[in-house]
């Protein structure tokens, strides 16, 4: 699936827990940790 390029600004309370949730899980980028985290918001509607 083609990957289309975005720019965002994240508060750094939420880089914050990001970067927890991505370190917790070993994902190994920040950008995957994010689509990881939007996929299961997502989902869980």
């Amino acid at each position: 699936m083609p990957r289309i390029p975005k720019l965002i600004k994240f508060p750094e309370d939420v880089v914050v827990n990001i970067k927890k949730f991505q370190s917790e899980n070993e994902i190994s980028t920040f950008s995957k940790a994010v689509y990881t985290l939007i996929n299961k918001g997502l989902k869980s509607n």
